[in-house]
């Protein structure tokens, strides 16, 4: 029999007796080490293990027939909490978390992290990221005295959801800590396998957002040979996504296109309309670059005539940005301020600051080009702003350059303190890329 399952055992029947841990404590047994045969913990010595069993009166003969009544317990709050996970990843979050309170798990059960995880993710899925972070913290606690909920992958999954509060946070830095933690807890052996390619793709999307193409993409190209047994098919799409956009910001606009190309025709066969969206706003892009408007266009409204209620707000405004700079190149100026006035409203809505600082810093330049220059230099001084608060020192470095080059000629004082600004930018970004380098030695 197992460790865990006699572990289960003496707990359950130490709490029905309504025992404390220190209650069944004595010279010869702490209740440390009555604490970790509970939990499961292989070092434990048999001999501890029989006393306790000794002590509880439950004789080793009839440990086959306690172990038949938990493992249908087990089996039963097993397939509850499957449940449970089931109607919130349908959409279901305010039935699942009414479920799991009906459900009480105490914090020393076999499936209490488990119970928190869940709790964890119909709270993120509800958007009420605090209390969604305080569920996955307990977790993750729970997890590390739990060698079942280590096996399940709890604590990485749990490592996934916080990296993507943070990311909802507009904190980039610590969704990506938190990405990283969850590697570094993940269980190969374990359930839950998918886990290890979220976190990939969070990771991949998160050094993409923070302006670490090169990073980013040598993510991606690791996983790439894994890209067949990766489940679901909207991660999957997700790395030719990440592909195809992170080769186009290296400029290789071919091998951007052929990745584009491939994961719309493989997310059309399976009905991905959001994937579909991005996609087609890659090769959008790739166009605007080789000055093909009118391949462009049809790319940027084929992905904006998707259905609204089956893309995801923050693609569609991704795509207005992309649209309004396309116009902006075609000197059509009121379509584009448009679609760019539109972009970022939307951003701001939904509290996307990484796209609004993006739609804002287009805006700048549809307004330079206009001789709106004042207009230009209040939207990336907001941008400046936003970025500082955000940690995101390629996006200020771009918007300080934007601004010099509205002073230049100008106003040199002002010229002279946005080059000052734009060095002082410059060496956060070596220092960062030196401790990079020093953590991969």
């Amino acid at each position: 029999m197992d460790i865990h399952e006699i572990g289960g055992i003496i707990r359950k029947v130490r709490k029905e007796r309504g025992l404390r841990l220190e209650d069944l404590a004595d010279d010869n047994i702490s209740p440390a080490t009555i604490s970790n045969v509970e939990r499961g913990v292989s070092h434990v010595k048999n001999e501890k293990v029989y006393y306790i069993l000794e002590k509880l009166g439950i004789p080793l003969e009839q440990l086959p027939e306690f172990l038949l009544r938990e493992r249908d317990d087990q089996a039963e709050l097993k397939f509850r909490l499957t449940l449970i996970e089931s109607m919130n990843r349908l959409g279901q979050s305010e039935s699942a978390l009414s479920l799991l309170e009906k459900t009480p798990i105490p914090d020393d059960h076999l499936y209490a992290s488990q119970a928190h995880w869940l709790k964890g993710t119909c709270y993120l899925h509800q958007k009420k990221i605090n209390k969604a972070e305080r569920e996955f913290f307990t977790a993750i606690r729970l997890a590390n005295r739990n060698e079942t909920a280590k096996m399940d992958n709890i604590e990485a999954y749990s490592f996934n959801d916080l990296s993507r509060c943070s990311y909802y946070n507009n904190d980039l830095q610590q969704a990506l800590q938190y990405a990283d933690s969850g590697l570094d807890a993940f269980c190969p052996t374990g359930e839950r396998p998918w886990v290890k390619y979220f976190l990939l793709r969070n990771k991949a999307i998160y050094l993409e957002r923070l302006g670490r193409i090169v990073e980013s993409l040598q993510l991606v190209q690791d996983v790439w040979e894994e890209l067949p047994q990766i489940e679901p098919m909207e991660t999957r799409l997700s790395f030719y996504w990440l592909r195809a956009e992170l080769l186009r910001r290296s400029h290789d606009y071919e091998t951007a296109k052929k990745f584009a190309l491939e994961g719309i025709q493989l997310a059309s066969l399976n009905q991905q309309y959001n994937s579909s969206l991005v996609l087609w706003c890659v090769l959008g892009s790739i166009h605007t670059v080789q000055e093909k408007w009118e391949e462009a266009e049809n790319c940027f409204k084929i992905a904006l005539g998707l259905p609204p209620g089956r893309v995801d707000e923050k693609s569609f405004l991704r795509a207005c940005t992309q649209l309004g700079i396309l116009y902006t190149h075609q000197e059509k100026w009121s379509q584009a301020e448009k679609y760019l006035t539109q972009a970022i409203q939307n951003a701001k809505r939904v509290e996307d600051y990484v796209d609004q600082m993006d739609a804002s810093l287009a805006l700048g330049r549809l307004f330079v080009q206009q001789n709106r220059r004042e207009e230009a230099i209040a939207f990336y001084r907001q941008v400046v702003e936003l970025a500082q608060k955000y940690h995101t020192e390629e996006k200020e470095y771009e918007a300080w350059h934007e601004l010099a080059r509205c002073w230049e000629g100008v106003d040199e004082k002002e010229f002279q303190q946005c080059t000052v600004n734009m060095f002082k930018v410059q060496e956060k970004l070596n220092q960062r890329k030196a401790g990079d380098l020093n953590e991969v030695r």
